[in-house]
C-alpha cells in the first residue's frame, strides 16, 4: 500500500495538485498523505525543493493540525482524547499535553473554557512526548513548524534586511505575548498595545538572545505597516520575521516557551 501511496504522491506533486484536495476526496488517505509527503519534504535537499513541497504540503497540515479535521487515524499524528474529571481547566490539559490553550480551544469548536461538564471527551494534541521545533530557511523565506518528523504547518516570512539582516543560528522562544508593545527601531518611540501606531498584528514570539547577544529583540510577529505584497517573501524588516496575520495566528496558537527554532 506505501509504495503506491509514494508512487501516486510523486505524481499528484508533480501535477501541482494539492494534496488537501486529494485527501478530502477519500479522508482514509489524509494521514498517510501526511507522513508520505512530509518524509519527502523532509528528505529534500534543495532550497527550491524545501518551499515546492512545503507550499504543497501546508494546506493539508494545517486543515489536520489546526483546523481539527477529523480523519481517521489521526491518533497517528499526536492526537489524543482527554477526558474532563472534576477539577479540569482547559489550561491544565493544555499544560499536560505541552500546547497552549488556545490550540486545545480551536481543536474542540463550541467548548466553553467556562463551562466545561464532567466526562466530556476533549481533543489534544501531545506534544510532550514529541515537541515540535521551528525550522526557518531564509533563502526561500519560509517558516517550518515541525512535529518529529511531520510538518504541521508552512508558511512565507519576510525577514532582514541586508543592512539588518536575519541571525543565524540556534535559538528558542523565550517570550510569547498578545498584543505587545512595539518600540520603532527607527524612531525609539514605544507604541502601546491597541495603538494605531504599533505595527506588530498583536503577536510576539520573540528569541533567546543567546549568550553572545545575536538574536536579542528578533523574533516572529505580525505586520500591519503595510500591504503583505510590499515586504512577504523579500528582505524587508530590521532582522525579525514578519508574516501574515492569519499565519501569526496559527504559529502564536502552536508555540510555547521554549520551543528550538534554527535559522538557516
Amino acid at each position: 500500500m506505501l509504495p503506491l501511496l509514494l508512487l501516486c504522491l510523486g505524481a499528484w506533486l508533480v501535477a501541482g495538485e494539492p494534496l488537501v484536495d486529494r485527501a478530502a476526496v477519500d479522508p482514509t488517505q489524509a494521514v498517510p498523505l501526511l507522513v508520505a509527503a512530509s518524509g519527502t519534504l523532509a528528505a529534500a535537499t534543495t532550497s527550491a525543493r524545501i518551499k515546492e513541497l512545503g507550499d504543497q504540503l501546508d494546506p493539508l497540515s494545517r486543515r489536520i493540525y489546526l483546523q481539527g479535521w477529523k480523519v481517521p487515524r489521526r491518533g497517528e499524528l499526536g492526537f489524543a482524547v482527554r477526558v474532563l474529571a472534576a477539577g479540569d481547566s482547559i489550561a491544565r490539559i493544555a499544560a499536560r499535553a505541552g500546547t497552549p490553550a488556545d490550540l486545545v480551544v480551536r481543536l474542540n469548536p463550541g467548548i466553553d473554557p467556562r463551562r466545561l461538564p464532567i466526562g466530556h471527551r476533549l481533543t489534544v494534541l501531545d506534544v510532550k512526548t514529541t515537541p515540535l521545533r521551528i525550522d526557518i530557511h531564509l533563502a526561500i523565506h519560509r517558516l517550518l513548524v515541525w512535529r518529529g518528523p511531520l510538518l504541521v504547518m508552512a508558511c512565507p516570512v519576510g525577514i532582514g534586511t541586508p543592512a539588518t539582516p536575519t541571525p543565524i543560528g540556534t535559538t528558542r522562544i523565550t517570550v510569547r505575548v498578545k498584543n505587545p508593545e512595539w518600540r520603532d527601531p527607527e524612531t525609539g518611540k514605544v507604541h502601546p498595545p491597541g495603538s494605531p501606531g504599533n505595527l506588530l498584528g498583536g503577536y510576539w514570539l520573540g528569541f533567546d538572545a543567546g549568550p553572545a547577544g545575536r538574536f536579542r529583540s528578533i523574533g516572529c510577529h505580525g505586520w500591519t505597516g503595510d500591504d503583505p505584497e510590499h515586504w512577504l517573501d523579500q528582505a524587508s524588516s530590521h532582522g525579525c520575521l514578519r508574516l501574515r496575520q492569519q499565519d501569526i495566528a496559527d504559529l502564536y496558537d502552536l508555540i510555547l516557551p521554549g520551543t528550538p527554532v534554527v535559522v538557516r
